[in-house]
């Protein structure tokens, strides 16, 4: 997701947080839904990091069903011109910037690909 926020731009994965009695794969399915529209063929765990905040992180590497991501849910209720998403599809080659987020989900990333 592109985003803009407090006037500051950046990048950042589509994703939230755990809802009572959920699994991470079922909050990866649902957060994904609710920020783009589309629905996952299949999910497969990555890997798990700390964010900034101490929280952890769950990662997935995920397949879609075909479609337009559309935005929806609550970015879509909440955006404006001051605040927001933009849905895109970006090249790997964004992960060398230092605004994309979650910093060390970012890091991981970029070590992989030069694994």
């Amino acid at each position: 997701m592109h985003r803009r926020k407090h006037k500051e731009e950046y990048f950042v994965l589509p994703g939230g947080g755990v809802e009572e009695g959920e699994t991470p794969i079922e909050t990866v399915n649902r957060e994904v839904y609710e920020e783009t529209g589309l629905k996952m063929i299949s999910q497969t765990p990555a890997f798990d990091v700390v964010d900034v905040n101490g929280k952890n992180v769950h990662l997935f590497y995920c397949e879609l069903e075909e479609g337009t991501p559309f935005l929806n849910g609550e970015e879509k209720e909440t955006s404006s011109t001051e605040d927001w998403y933009d849905i895109a599809w970006f090249d790997l080659k964004i992960l060398n910037q230092p605004n994309v987020y979650p910093v060390p989900a970012r890091r991981r990333l970029l070590l992989d690909l030069t694994a």
